[in-house]
């Protein structure tokens, strides 16, 4: 008998369709606004759905692909804050999945954290992209003393 695909397989094959939407949408040069944001909503209903459940190791890297992705979306359309709020999310639910309490709300806490509790897994490149596309955003918010507490 035939198993219908796991959540974790749908939402998979769910993001890919997207991302190949929008290398489409690219190589036919389709870079209207409603386009763009009909991706955008597309990914943040995909985000919302696999954060609809509790963090967990098993699908935290297709999370943090969709969040990077949903981010991407939203910096293109200068909504930084939005992104932002994302960025943080994902720090939380990465720092939830392993475990660790940064015992601080703050950013730079919590970047570090994430990192480093991530240093030795498959998650570090993932928290590393995330990482450098918060630094493009706090760049372009010109927050270099963000960037400053960070390092």
């Amino acid at each position: 008998m035939i198993q219908p695909p796991s959540l974790l397989d749908r939402w998979t094959q769910e993001n890919n369709d997207l991302v190949s939407n929008c290398k489409q949408d690219a190589l036919n040069r389709d870079h209207n606004l409603f386009g763009q944001r009909r991706r955008s909503s597309d990914f943040h209903k995909l985000l919302s759905k696999i954060q609809g459940i509790p963090p967990h190791l098993d699908h935290a890297q297709l999370e943090l692909s969709v969040v990077y992705n949903t981010c991407v979306f939203f910096t293109a359309r200068s909504q930084f804050e939005e992104a932002e709020l994302l960025l943080t999310q994902a720090t939380q639910r990465v720092l939830e999945i392993t475990g660790v309490d940064p015992g601080s709300s703050d950013p730079s806490v919590l970047w570090r954290a994430a990192l480093k509790s991530v240093a030795t897994t498959a998650l570090h490149c993932h928290v590393l992209i995330l990482l450098c596309l918060q630094w493009g955003i706090w760049l372009t918010k010109s927050c270099l003393n963000s960037i400053k507490e960070f390092r």
